[in-house]
């Protein structure tokens, strides 16, 4: 008899611990939509920790909830609404539902949204709560993102914002005062954070689902409603300010989104020291560029974007040309000069195509010829600046000897000087003021070039080239003295004193007049 006692207070005793936690996970999971907006991988540890604490995983608890409420599941692990018992605490059932979605929060596992919505249809639409309704909405909202559904999901995430949020901000308005605030309305900005999340982080930066701009509008809405710490309180202000201005593409919530992710990792990239973190934080940064540029419904926000990246791709090349920098030694990057050649010529190209239509800058987005010629001068100030940068890495890597060397060095510095003939001549206020400068830099680097090339040459065409763009230098920046002095040398050695003071006093190729 004794034995039997014994047994059955260690049982209770084994019992009681389970109890306990799954009174805890209730307490929890009715609450869940405090969490319900948290990174995965916040949302991962937070139910690892729980665990731990409450001496019971989410998922046993889960697996007890089914045991109780339903009469089993498919294989599949899918539930249908007719293994649903009735007669069951509806309490139960809400949280069944939310254990469901808080897995499939953790693991994407479209298995565990199917069941939380099958367990929250347990509900009548008839008797409205605010909390289901917002789950009801918010479970809608995440199916259709799943499922890579764009209109749908835009219809969702507004029928959340309309018939829960809304209401719940008059009765916010009609509670005058903290203290009056009851019920689920005082979690508004939790509701808040979780419209954030799922538009922001979700939608747009994990599933880049295009086409959400109509979104942009709940996103203006919340920007002062956010409050929480550590929420998204301050990434929304940011892409609130990057909807609007002369850096955006006039109210597009997916570039906004896409060339802020871009330009926090471009900044992580920067800290980074090890090669993997290099590499990973490049792809992402050129990742989120290359959506921003796509997802741009404008030739100004292709520009903002395009001037973004040039400038990008100009610094990692900077760092490739030191030896020990760990951009230079990592592998990975050894065939990024070839790639940013090629967005070399997309920037130009862009240029070309916003050029043409100066008289009609509307047309590409710009609302203000100021707002235009900004655009087109940071364009230009990208394009020169990668262009040199670009010849400044082939060279640091060619030998004098090697003419087969000699394009890679020449090519990017003569397409900035045939952009400089194209539109330094007429259209001046697109040309910014550093355009001049930059194409000297371009024309006595080009004449070293050739003055190198010169020596290893029997012809005289090396040579010329080098003189040509030598006084082209001096024509353009003609307060260096060393150029003057140098391009003076190097006429009298080659006898032509009398051609340098014919050529000083012409039209340059580039359109000035001395």
């Amino acid at each position: 008899m004794k034995s039997i006692k014994l047994a059955i207070i260690l049982g209770v005793l084994l019992v009681l611990p389970a109890f306990a936690g799954a009174a805890q996970w209730d307490g929890l999971l009715d609450v869940a939509y405090r969490f319900s907006w948290y990174p995965k991988k916040d949302v991962q540890s937070l139910l690892q920790e729980k665990g731990e604490e409450y001496g019971i995983s989410l998922e046993d608890y889960r697996a007890g909830l089914m045991d109780t409420l339903t009469s089993g599941m498919a294989p599949d692990g899918r539930l249908q609404r007719a293994d649903l018992l009735a007669g069951k605490p509806l309490a139960n059932y809400y949280r069944l539902a939310l254990a469901e979605f808080c897995l499939y929060l953790s693991n994407d596992d479209t298995v565990h949204l199917d069941n939380a919505e099958t367990v929250l249809s347990v509900f009548s639409d008839k008797e409205p709560r605010g909390d289901v309704d917002f789950w009801r909405h918010l479970f809608t909202a995440y199916r259709n993102m799943a499922e890579r559904n764009s209109p749908r999901f835009i219809d969702s995430v507004f029928a959340l914002w309309e018939n829960v949020v809304l209401k719940q901000e008059v009765d916010d308005i009609l509670m005058n005062g903290e203290r009056a605030k009851v019920g689920f309305v005082k979690e508004l900005p939790h509701l808040y954070e979780n419209m954030a999340h799922l538009v922001i982080r979700r939608a747009i930066i994990e599933q880049e689902m295009a086409n959400l701009a109509p979104l942009g509008t709940i996103i203006l809405s919340i920007e002062d409603k956010l409050t929480l710490e550590n929420g998204y309180k301050n990434l929304v202000k940011a892409i609130s300010e990057r909807m609007e201005g002369v850096s955006s593409d006039n109210y597009n919530l997916n570039f906004a989104v896409a060339f802020l992710e871009a330009t926090a990792n471009r900044n992580d990239f920067e800290a980074a020291t090890e090669s993997d973190q290099l590499v990973a934080k490049f792809n992402a940064a050129r990742k989120f560029y290359q959506l921003a540029y796509y997802w741009a419904d404008t030739n100004k926000g292709r520009a903002t974007i395009m001037g973004q990246y040039m400038g990008f791709l100009t610094y990692v090349t900077r760092r490739m040309v030191d030896p020990d920098d760990a951009v230079a030694t990592t592998r990975f990057f050894e065939k990024l000069p070839g790639m940013a050649v090629a967005y070399l010529d997309k920037g130009i190209e862009l240029y070309d195509v916003i050029a043409r239509q100066s008289d009609d800058f509307a047309t590409d987005g710009y609302r203000k010829r100021g707002n235009y010629l900004i655009s087109m001068h940071r364009l230009w100030d990208a394009t020169g600046k990668l262009s040199i940068m670009l010849a400044d890495y082939y060279k640091s890597r060619r030998k004098p000897h090697e003419i087969e060397t000699l394009f890679p060095v020449e090519s990017p510095l003569l397409k900035y000087c045939a952009l400089f003939q194209r539109y330094a001549r007429v259209d001046q206020d697109i040309v910014p003021d550093n355009a001049y400068f930059l194409a000297a830099y371009a024309a006595r680097e080009l004449a070293d070039l050739y003055q190198q090339l010169s020596e290893y040459s029997t012809g005289v065409e090396a040579s010329s080239l080098f003189f040509v763009y030598q006084l082209q230098a001096v024509e353009l920046f003609p307060s260096d003295v060393t150029s003057i002095l140098q391009l003076a040398y190097q006429s009298n050695l080659d006898g032509r004193v009398e051609e340098y003071f014919q050529l000083n006093f012409r039209t340059c190729p580039f359109g000035a007049t001395y």
